[in-house]
């Protein structure tokens, strides 16, 4: 445990004193920023019902936060391994006294908690929605605990990808493809005329999986959905890392 913290570390290191960390996190927050600025000014416009509500429309109410959620922790984690390897500072690690899962996990998990950090600064924006009303907090806090678990699977998706290849942008557009297909697959319910098929296209939709979260409600089944798909993709990275299949 004690090594994986400290590579964990050395990790987050590199984040917070890169300047592209910077860089992701000012373009995260003027994206959301002026997305809430629409968000507000469309709900204070006559006619438009009382039920929607700005923190549901800015929490998956619109394809705009998948876009969002597609291209960001695919940009987090495109350096994980990519680097490394480019580097040549991967033979250090395979040659280190530390497990192949001190690895992957480290930086499966500095990936996670910047991904996490970027969120922090958004808080400004429901603390301005409580000066001008007063929102339910229970969706709120479910909201934020969906995109922490939602962060799970698009971060292991861009970890496993990163581990493919030693070419950055090749490993961020693979993320983007593979977070691509979890965030539309639902899509294809309207194609599928049996039941069953439906059902597994629904379960395997990450939006679907996580449309109750801004509602309050925080369903065990999307909970395990997440879960399960990201400990899919870390062991297809440990797989992956284990061969040694690094690509240009």
């Amino acid at each position: 445990m004690k090594k994986l913290l400290i590579l964990t570390g050395k990790e987050l290191k590199f984040y917070f004193l890169s300047p592209v960390a910077y860089i992701t996190l000012a373009a995260f927050l003027v994206v959301t920023g002026y997305l809430f600025y629409i968000f507000t000014g469309l709900l204070s416009s006559p006619g438009i019902p009382a039920a929607i509500s700005v923190t549901r429309l800015f929490f998956g109410g619109t394809w705009l936060f998948w876009v969002l959620l597609l291209m960001i922790p695919s940009a987090i984690t495109m350096r994980l391994f990519s680097e490394e390897h480019k580097t040549g500072t991967i033979e250090i690690l395979l040659t280190s006294p530390v497990k192949t899962w001190h690895i992957i996990l480290s930086k499966f998990i500095a990936g996670y908690l910047f991904f996490l950090f970027l969120w922090v600064p958004t808080i400004l924006y429901v603390l301005i929605v409580y000066l001008f009303g007063k929102p339910d907090p229970g969706p709120i806090i479910s909201a934020y605990i969906g995109i922490a678990f939602a962060g799970l699977v698009l971060i292991s998706i861009g970890t496993f990808t990163s581990s493919l290849t030693k070419n950055q942008l090749v490993a961020y557009m693979l993320a983007i493809a593979i977070c691509f297909i979890f965030l539309t697959i639902g899509i294809m319910e309207d194609f599928v005329t049996q039941s069953d098929g439906k059902a597994v296209l629904s379960y395997l939709s990450l939006p679907n999986n996580f449309s109750n979260f801004p509602s309050g409600i925080i369903d065990i089944e999307s909970v395990v959905y997440f879960i399960s798909l990201a400990w899919l993709f870390i062991f297809l990275t440990f797989v992956s890392f284990g061969r040694g299949k690094f690509n240009e």
